[in-house]
């Protein structure tokens, strides 16, 4: 069972768990990928950032720095050079004191290879527009529903389409100043009842220091006919797939049904293998209840087990002394249901991340 008001918190219920419930808070996740990986080296930043907001949401914090000083354009064209160092300057209060941001630098510092590199090419970000630009002006180009921002050389850093049901941004620097340069596309388009969205992020490395890896890391995300709201009568899909030297990577396919009346089919399946079949099912219900209003009592009164992530010393023990025994005598018949190939998937992804020791202790 899943409960709660996910733009806050999340509760998850199964048998599985002996009747507690866990808490998820998605403002912690980032917090909790620090401490899993500290702990018990358990890489999740890859998965975590294509949780939803985990980069939107600081991407769009970054965004208002260049925003608000666009506003204030009027009718002219040209950004100058001391409008650029005000973006840059903002950019770099938002890397060290917004709070979404913060935590995503903070994990993507922690978890990524060569830490102390990362950080250093983190906070070399907000240069890179003055040194996409040499420190000469930068031309804001209309045409229809295309907004772009041109540099000098004729070079596009910034490219946005705003239609009437589409819109679409592009972030590219060129190459200057660091060792590596992020890019940055997004695609969302709105229909009658459902939509599609299309996300690709990377940070390569631009120059030839072979020495240096060659990525950070690469995400690609795309879903396709995702419904607008619950309940519907809709086949949608989504592809995600993370790539680079962060492991682990990935390339997966949900594909799902949501029914009349709530019902939903689920599937994951690899695309490497589609002969394969899906690699895990599931069917259930989906019962939404609409919003009525503030909330007559306090969160904390009904999350009264484990908040997943903000597990103190105290909690993670109580976790795993109050759990993990239920979990544990539930396993055995849930992993008899399973095709063979998942269970060994499951084995080697525990031994490998030092997870099945622990929960034989």
């Amino acid at each position: 069972r899943l409960f709660g008001w996910l733009p806050n918190w999340l509760n998850v219920s199964s048998p599985l768990l002996g009747g507690n419930a866990v808490c998820f808070q998605p403002k912690e996740i980032m917090n909790f990928v620090v401490r899993a990986w500290e702990f018990f080296q358990i890489p999740l930043f890859p998965l975590a950032v294509l949780i939803p907001g985990q980069l939107e949401g600081p991407y769009r914090e970054l965004a208002y720095e260049w925003e608000k000083v666009i506003a204030t354009l009027g009718t002219e064209t040209v950004l100058s050079p001391e409008m650029l160092e005000q973006i840059t300057a903002g950019v770099r209060a938002q890397l060290e004191n917004d709070l979404k941001v913060t935590a995503l630098t903070a994990a993507m510092i922690k978890t990524l290879p060569g830490g102390e590199l990362a950080k250093e090419e983190i906070h070399a970000l907000p240069d890179l527009l003055i040194h996409s630009t040499d420190g000469e002006s930068l031309r804001m180009e209309s045409e229809g529903e295309i907004l772009r921002f041109v540099n000098h050389r004729g070079e596009t850093i910034y490219e946005e389409k705003r239609g009437e049901h589409v819109f679409e941004s592009a972030l590219t620097l060129p190459p200057s100043g660091t060792d590596y340069t992020p890019a940055f596309n997004y695609r969302r388009e709105d229909r009658e009842n459902d939509y599609s969205l299309h996300l690709s992020a990377s940070w390569d490395r631009t120059s030839d220091e072979e020495t240096l890896p060659e990525s950070f890391f690469r995400i690609e995300a795309d879903l396709d006919r995702m419904p607008s709201s619950l309940p519907a009568d809709a086949e949608f899909s989504g592809n995600a797939s993370v790539e680079g030297v962060l492991l682990p990577n990935f390339n997966v396919l949900l594909k799902g049904l949501i029914g009349e009346g709530g019902n939903v089919d689920l599937s994951l399946e690899l695309p490497d293998n589609p002969e394969a079949g899906p690699v895990f099912s599931c069917t259930g219900t989906v019962v939404p209840v609409p919003y009525e209003g503030k909330l007559e009592y306090m969160i904390g009164e009904i999350i009264t087990d484990f908040n997943l992530f903000a597990l103190s010393d105290q909690s993670l023990t109580a976790l795993m002394e109050g759990v993990l025994p239920g979990l544990m005598e539930e396993v055995p018949d849930f992993v008899y249901a399973m095709p063979t190939r998942g269970v060994q998937s499951i084995l080697d992804t525990l031994e490998q991340y030092g997870l099945l020791q622990v929960a034989l202790q």
